[in-house]
């Protein structure tokens, strides 16, 4: 009974919190400087004519008006009092009016697990509960749930007593459902510095703010993976700053990470010319010339980054992935090597020489890098995963399950993980769940003809014999050589009783490589059509192939007993081509 009346004391203090401070809090509507509407947002009084809010939400106006939330009337944004670059907190002065101001908190006192309300420009505001910390290039944002609006941005964050503890923003385009809040310390802090007014960005073609600003809103902004922002913030350092060749990498960065490649090359280009030694910017060309599969380009820029910085472990790390991908496979694992010498503690490079010992077949080899990357951060899911494959491919399935759950509870968007997973599920029989599986690696977009074909199978073993076919016919659209995808395509036509479709199928599957179970099941399309000659054939074809299997891996009892098993089926219906070849093979074996 106490915890119920807590929760409804907490409400109470929340809703008087949001209904007293909606008199200070104001909707935000910027325009150009041909008066075209360009951004809105929200902002809270701090002073009798001081509205703090988000510096993005007045990027690029010229002009803009200040309503409070639920009265009538605007007024006029006069200009830009103050602004952070560590933050991107700003002060704007409002012009004829006199509001009260809301009460600061502290933010060093908020736990998570607070409730919040954030008292947008919607009057019923939003609540929300601080769930963690981010640490963005030089400040410690908190995280927030809450629903997410544009207008947001700027909006006090209020704890139980009505008092700020953050402003709210949530960085735009970033392409995550994260919201945050810029501690209130920070605001407070802003505000005892002594400021002289500036106008608003679109009265000064550079805008009201520095180059080191834009500098450390781009650096902000990248890691908080909003590229595009990035782009903006290191665009107008270079309108500042023509000779920077810093700012172009960066740049650079933020278009790679978009797959801008044409345009991160001319960037990285540029920082070059200006600065001939860059080693990072060779590095970081050498990455983007490796995505467009230019590897030996990609080789000549990261020889030239490790000349200029011999104990950086990147480029020998990022040279051996090209290596790999030239099929230089021991001069890749010496890269890997060496990055490792450099940075001991290098996960990726652990990881990548673990794919090398995996694409080798040399499982223990693989398994103990992953030990080591997983060692050195658990957090890292590419390790999870690689060792979940190399499991697979010993038979593990039940370890490699754990491997990749850990995977996808890391990264839930991990295609190749739910992929892998589901290939476990499917070798232990549990169609229902490897279905699900590969669903979500193609939802992710993992468009390869595994997934594909591994989901037709496992509807296949599940009765879904109309939709096996069409998961067959998009694994064979992408690889038309699969000779395993026709076949199972054959045995789902089968089961529909469309047996001459199915002898199409296997017929293909046969060309393509005869193994005995594509002549076994050619061979039963062909009895339920009364070919029993035809049929007896295929099943003589079909012991006759697995003979030569078992001749192959040195299973000689057994291949003795095909081959004789092929002569009888071929007495029967006077096949002498099939019963000589298994003659000759079983005089081989005498």
């Amino acid at each position: 009974m106490r915890g119920y009346t807590l929760i409804v004391v907490m409400c109470l203090l929340m809703c008087m919190a949001s209904a007293e401070q909606i008199t200070a809090t104001v909707f935000l509507e910027m325009t150009d400087k041909d008066g075209t509407p360009l951004r809105v947002g929200s902002g809270f009084f701090v002073t009798d004519t001081l509205v703090a809010t988000n510096a993005h939400v007045i990027r690029g106006a010229a002009a803009g008006t200040a309503t409070l939330v639920g009265k009538d009337g605007r007024y006029v944004v006069e200009n830009v009092v103050a602004v952070d670059p560590k933050t991107e907190l700003m002060l704007l002065r409002v012009a004829a009016f006199r509001a009260t101001p809301l009460a600061m908190g502290n933010s060093d006192a908020v736990k998570i697990g607070d409730r919040v309300h954030v008292a947008n420009s919607d009057p019923k505001g939003s609540e929300g509960i601080i769930s963690g910390w981010y640490g963005a290039y030089t400040e410690e944002y908190f995280e927030v749930t809450t629903a997410y609006s544009p207008m947001h941005s700027g909006a006090p964050a209020l704890n139980s007593k009505g008092e700020v503890i953050g402003v709210y923003f949530k960085p735009v385009g970033n392409g995550q459902e994260r919201n945050f809040i810029i501690p209130s310390n920070a605001l407070i802090a802003l505000l005892n510095k002594t400021h002289r007014a500036k106008p608003l960005w679109g009265r000064n073609p550079l805008g009201n703010l520095s180059a080191e600003y834009f500098y450390k809103s781009g650096r902000a902004h990248f890691k908080l993976k909003d590229y595009r922002a990035a782009i903006s913030d290191f665009t107008t350092v270079i309108a500042y700053k023509p000779d920077d060749a810093t700012a172009y990498y960066r740049r650079g960065n933020s278009k790679y990470e978009l797959k801008q490649y044409a345009a991160a090359l001319l960037d990285y280009d540029t920082a070059i010319r200006l600065k001939p030694d860059y080693a990072y910017a060779y590095n970081n060309r050498g990455n983007t010339k490796l995505a467009l599969k230019q590897y030996d380009a990609a080789i000549v820029d990261y020889n030239t980054s490790i000349k200029f910085n011999p104990k950086n472990a990147f480029p020998y790390n990022n040279r051996g992935n090209a290596k790999k991908y030239l099929r230089q496979y021991d001069a890749a694992i010496a890269d890997y090597n060496a990055a490792i010498k450099v940075k001991p503690d290098y996960t990726h490079a652990y990881n990548n020489r673990g794919n090398m010992w995996l694409d080798r077949r040399q499982y223990d080899a693989a398994i103990a890098d992953y030990n080591t990357a997983i060692k050195l951060d658990p957090d890292y899911a590419h390790p999870y995963n690689n060792r979940g494959l190399a499991n697979i491919n010993l038979k593990n399935y039940t370890i490699a399950i754990q491997d990749l759950d850990i995977a996808i509870k890391l990264d839930p968007d991990y295609a190749n993980a739910y992929y892998n997973r589901g290939r476990a599920k499917y070798e232990l029989g549990h169609y229902a769940e490897a279905v699900a599986d590969f669903d979500m690696s193609i939802h992710h977009k993992r468009i390869y003809w595994d997934d594909y074909y591994y989901r037709g199978s496992a509807k296949y073993e599940l009765g879904q014999h109309a939709d096996a076919i069409v998961d067959f016919n998009m694994s064979i659209q992408l690889i038309p050589n699969n000779a395993n995808a026709f076949h199972n395509r054959g045995k789902a036509k089968a089961a529909l009783e469309q047996y001459k479709a199915a002898i199409e199928d296997y017929d293909k599957a046969i060309k393509l490589g005869g193994q005995s179970d594509f002549y076994y099941s050619r061979g039963d399309a062909k009895s339920k059509l009364g070919q029993n000659d035809a049929a007896i054939s295929d099943y003589a074809n079909a012991v006759y192939n697995r003979g030569m299997t078992n001749k192959i891996e040195g299973q000689i009892a057994e291949a003795k007993q095909d081959f004789k098993a092929a002569i009888r089926l071929a007495e029967q219906i006077n096949d002498f081509s099939i019963k000589a070849q298994a003659e000759r093979m079983l005089r081989e074996l005498e």
